[in-house]
């Protein structure tokens, strides 16, 4: 893991050196699973966020290089929605972004001029498909391009976490909760997903026409924005960049553990988007769909620390000194939650809009 310690005046040393600068205050921000941001002064008062990216063997894409391009996309095409990029050093695993002075958003702050500018980000992107770039993008994390293709994803997902080796309490009840609550319930899911797919007349195994597919920054939300002073929203987190199907994006902005919308805004969110990607005849339909299952992939994603390497990368970004067993414990918790909202809102056959 090649990354720089700021305790160690490594960091400061590598940015005078990117910024022709000297550094003379560097505070950690932020608060990523996967990084370190650093708000930085220099010494003609500059400011600029830095970030640190964890490297890890894992990881199928090189996540600074993917989110400084896009970044460089977004800005070319005037999208203020996101941060500039302003430098990038590959050897030394750090990036530097325009910083955003503002406030983090809570869910119970968010108001209808706050989903407008959420789905004025999404429907730029969705007119960036047809922008001219030199260089192409892959799809974002985990995208699914059928219905099929996503119940892959989760199965996957469901047998890493069985096939743990780890032991102890802690693990064991892991293992409980996915053999008789989560994989019985996605099995419920999937089956009437597939049943729903037929009665729309959609293919299962067929891929989303690329006339459908949009750009996403993958973990998308107000839970990776800021509000600035203005009111202005800044949307931020882009290491997993690229292709994808819509209906994804709509779920996950609903779903999404940490941006716990009112009911409320999340009619207003979906009633908006599914009015601005009119074109999409049935995105509607497939968010519908997915929804419950992508739920059930969130049960999934919250178990990520029982995975070895995912925990490595959360001690890593963590400002907090919580044990190991500690940070089980919580996710474990919140997968439970997720999953007893999302059997709730299926048997009560919650619709938004």
């Amino acid at each position: 893991m090649n990354t720089l310690s700021p305790e160690s005046g490594d960091m400061k040393s590598a940015l005078r050196d990117i910024l022709s600068r000297s550094v003379i205050s560097l505070t950690r921000i932020g608060k990523g699973r996967n990084s370190q941001v650093f708000h930085v002064v220099t010494d003609d008062q500059r400011e600029y966020a830095v970030k640190s990216y964890f490297d890890s063997a894992i990881d199928q894409v090189e996540r600074m290089g993917l989110e400084f391009d896009a970044l460089k996309f977004l800005s070319a095409n005037n999208v203020s929605y996101a941060p500039c990029p302003i430098a990038i050093d590959h050897k030394k695993n750090i990036a530097i972004y325009e910083y955003i002075d503002g406030d983090e958003i809570d869910g119970d702050s968010v108001t209808e001029p706050d989903i407008a500018a959420l789905v004025g980000f999404l429907v730029d992107l969705k007119r960036l498909v047809k922008a001219d770039w030199p260089g192409t993008f892959p799809p974002a994390r985990e995208a699914s391009f059928s219905l099929y293709s996503l119940l892959g994803s989760i199965e996957r997902r469901i047998k890493r976490l069985q096939a743990v080796p780890e032991s102890g309490e802690i693990y064991e009840s892991m293992r409980t909760f996915l053999s008789v609550d989560l994989t019985p319930s996605f099995k419920d899911f999937a089956s009437w997903s597939l049943s729903e797919a037929k009665t729309f007349g959609m293919d299962a195994s067929a891929d989303l026409p690329d006339t459908h597919r949009t750009y996403s920054p993958s973990d998308v939300g107000f839970h990776n924005a800021i509000r600035k002073k203005n009111g202005e929203i800044v949307f931020l987190d882009f290491e997993y960049f690229g292709w994808d199907d819509p209906s994804k994006t709509v779920s996950d902005i609903l779903l999404h553990p940490n941006m716990a919308l009112s009911q409320q805004m999340k009619n207003c969110f979906y009633n908006r988007v599914i009015e601005s990607f009119a074109s999409d005849k049935t995105l509607g339909a497939r968010v519908r769909m997915v929804y419950s299952l992508y739920g059930i992939k969130w049960c999934a994603i919250l178990l990520n620390e029982f995975l070895p390497d995912n925990m490595e990368r959360r001690l890593f970004a963590a400002r907090s000194q919580r044990t190991v067993e500690n940070i089980l414990l919580i996710q474990l918790g919140k997968s439970r939650a997720m999953l007893d909202k999302i059997r709730r809102e299926f048997k009560e056959s919650v619709i938004f809009g």
